[in-house]
């Protein structure tokens, strides 16, 4: 059913539900699973001195959060990919999602932050009709809801 996965991963509590969720499904339909880590890079804080070695060390933790989780993937036996992307999350979401021909697009379920932007969009329509494809949010699990 489900053949190319797109994971918006973050390494957060709900990214690491989410990676189990998305490992669930591959294993279950024989899919390839994608990761995106997105550095979240509005123009406003382009200007703000400091903002390269910012960035430089959120995409390198970003990019050593993505490559654990793509690892624990392939352990698993399931056929994995990470890629980082900077820009604003749920455009790059959408994009990586177009570039791949994903079937559907994993998120865990966050109350703040860039994600609960995109849930957001989702909530009020307006990013519904640029979505190539199913969305799965992943409910927060016990372990989750404790944290």
């Amino acid at each position: 059913m489900y053949r190319r996965i797109l994971l918006a991963f973050d390494g957060s509590p709900d990214g690491r539900d989410a990676l189990v969720h998305a490992q669930n499904v591959a294993v279950a339909c024989g899919s390839t699973v994608h990761l995106v880590a997105i550095v979240d890079s509005p123009e406003r804080m382009l200007t703000v001195e400091g903002a390269a070695s910012f960035f430089v060390n959120q995409g390198a933790e970003a990019r050593a959060l993505l490559d654990e989780a793509v690892r624990q993937l392939r352990g698993t036996g399931c056929a994995a990919a990470g890629k980082l992307n900077y820009g604003r999350p749920a455009e790059q979401i959408m994009l990586a999602a177009v570039e791949i021909g994903a079937d559907l697009i994993i998120v865990g379920r966050r109350d703040q932050g860039p994600l609960a932007r995109y849930l957001n969009g989702l909530a009020d329509g307006s990013t519904l009709p640029q979505l190539p494809c199913s969305v799965l949010v992943v409910a927060k699990s016990e372990r989750t809801q404790a944290a």
